[in-house]
């Protein structure tokens, strides 16, 4: 094709005629048809205001789809927008990318009201009601939710503007508002609650190496009573059923304070950074460790040991060490139910993944203890090449996530008298493989874990803000309900929880516009049983792609303009906390 470009005017001929090649389709039309319009693509390009390129045939070479651009040209010669009753939401964003491009705004405006159609209303069915950020005084652009934690009746989130903010469940629609604390002195991106029946205590991470408390009760009275430092910055707190608080450090800093007695906080080293744990309330915690190792702390011995205000050596003890001495990426512990727990009887279940994606089941029951003085190994698993991310072991089922964009595999875990049957053949059975696939350079946690306690699911994020989440079965991957922000906001947490006294259960989602959006997971589960919800698909990526750019150099899309900083690979490992 001989071209000519800009500068040179093309005759249109003594009855207006203009002949357009749009990608190869070639159009015939008149220069009314194109103008009626002002302001458009095609008014620049007639009055040579927009450059041009011109074919062997003398038609405008305009490099844009020809399928699409007769939608477009039959609108600017009748006024009407010609669609089917089948024509796809895809098709609908296509067009709508085009008209965008030509700036036929009478048509852009046609197809999103044809879009709206198609989309669910204030949330759709599942939607329950929202809760606004809190009012400041100050000037604060930023109110990003960057933590939720709920106990009982009770919800507490953090804010980016540097608050918290404390709700009770008084009905299933109603959350009310108890309190929201001054400006802190950074971010809080970890909180604890530890409700009793009086007074009962919030807890977090501010500053960073410290964990502040407070206590509260149902008047909505709250007070700050004490603040514990730990020396490093704490990246999980855990709560103990007899009201004890454990800080974690990534470091390898443990602190425990013991809320019910008079205890002094005590602050142990473990040798090695932490990358992942596992914690039994009231039985043990486990450390997998970079060297290999996975350690334990026997949270029964901790009244007895703080007589000395010192846990190290008697407490910290090398519970496990891999075969190969892979960092322990992972871990999960389960306590059988068929059996009971206490200090002298222990009937555990340990999976761990590591960074080179192998996965280790290992049982400690009272007989193998005293056969092998420490858990027993009963299967290796390598279904994973990628580092193993998190790990989910329960009654039933085994969930595994490697960092190669969210894979999961899924188990069967065999079991007779409600022990793993480990002979004569290995106790699990693989169910489903499936990706959680999450295009986000700077995965969040809640992305890459199981959550629920009965019904177990994936929260599915398909790119850097995004306001729909897809809930889907953890076992196999299935879509149970797709989650569309009430306001268009971005979700940045998320949080299943089952309250008390038939009060529901729920799926709390928070976004970065502030607000805690509430939505019924009974009834989403209740109507995934007789109809199906269309999971993600080819489509819809490539419409939340359409706000990304996929640069070069980087393994993920980020949100346009602004770049994201970091990957679901190997430099990201041990941020996923079980």
């Amino acid at each position: 094709m001989d071209a000519t470009t800009a500068g040179t005017p093309v005759s249109d001929g003594p009855n207006n005629i203009v002949k357009l090649n749009v990608g190869g389709g070639r159009f015939t039309t008149s220069r009314e048809t194109l103008t009626w319009i002002p302001d458009t693509f095609f008014t620049s390009l007639l009055s040579g205001r927009l450059n041009s390129i011109v074919d062997e045939n003398g038609a405008y070479f305009i490099d844009r789809d020809p399928d699409l651009f007769k939608v477009i040209l039959h609108f600017l010669r009748t006024r009407h927008l010609q669609l089917s009753n089948d024509t796809s939401p895809a098709m609908i964003d296509a067009l709508q990318v085009e008209a965008d491009f030509f700036g036929v705004t009478p048509l852009v405006k046609r197809l999103k009201a044809c879009r709206l159609l198609t989309e669910d209303s204030c949330g759709g069915v599942h939607f329950v009601s929202s809760l606004p950020p809190p009012e400041v005084t100050e000037a604060v652009e930023e109110k990003t939710v960057t933590v939720i934690k709920a106990q009982h009746n009770w919800l507490v989130a953090g804010y980016a503007c540097k608050r918290l903010s404390l709700y009770r469940i008084k009905t299933p629609q109603i959350w009310l508002p108890v309190w929201t604390s001054e400006q802190l002195e950074t971010v809080v991106d970890e909180v604890a609650l530890i409700i009793r029946q009086s007074r009962s205590l919030l807890c977090a991470n501010t500053p960073r190496d410290c964990i502040k408390i407070w206590s509260f009760f149902l008047n909505g009275q709250v007070q700050e009573i004490d603040v514990l430092k730990l020396g490093a910055n704490v990246t999980s707190l855990l709560v103990g059923f007899d009201e004890s608080l454990v800080a974690i450090a990534k470091t390898g800093e443990i602190g425990v304070w013991q809320s019910t007695f008079s205890r002094p906080w005590t602050v142990c080293k473990v040798v090695t950074p932490i990358f992942s744990f596992a914690f039994a309330p009231n039985l043990i915690l486990l450390l997998g460790c970079s060297d290999g190792v996975i350690r334990a702390i026997d949270l029964h011995k901790l009244p007895i040991k703080y007589i000395n205000n010192s846990m190290a050596d008697l407490l910290v003890t090398d519970w496990y060490i891999d075969p190969n001495r892979s960092k322990i990426t992972a871990v999960s512990i389960h306590l059988p139910h068929c059996k009971p727990h206490s200090y002298h009887n222990k009937w555990f279940e340990v999976a761990y993944g590591t960074a080179n994606g192998s996965i280790h089941i290992l049982v400690q029951y009272p007989e193998t203890k005293a056969a092998t003085n420490g858990p027993a190994l009963v299967q290796t698993i390598l279904v994973h090449t990628s580092p193993v991310i998190s790990l989910h072991l329960s009654d039933l089922n085994l969930f595994s996530i490697c960092s190669q964009y969210g894979h999961v595999r899924t188990f069967q875990v065999k079991r007779e008298l409600g022990l793993m049957a480990t002979q004569p053949h290995p106790p699990t059975k693989p169910v489903a493989s499936f990706r959680i696939l999450c295009l986000d350079d700077n995965v969040d946690e809640w992305q890459m874990k199981v959550h629920g306690s009965e019904n177990l699911v994936f929260a599915h994020k398909l790119v850097p803000n995004c306001s729909e989440v897809y809930i889907r079965n953890a076992l196999n991957g299935k879509c149970i309900t797709r989650l569309d922000a009430v306001d268009g906001s971005a979700v940045t947490d998320l949080l299943v929880h089952d309250a008390p006294n038939n009060l529901g259960r729920y799926i709390i989602t928070g976004h970065n516009s502030g607000s805690l959006q509430v939505w019924d997971f009974a009834a989403a589960l209740e109507m995934a049983k007789t109809e199906s919800c269309k999971g993600p698909d080819i489509s819809r990526l490539v419409r939340h792609l359409s706000g990304c750019d996929l640069n070069r150099g980087m393994n993920t899309p980020t949100v346009t303009p602004w770049p994201s900083n970091a990957s679901i690979k190997s430099s990201s490992i041990g941020k996923y906390w079980h």
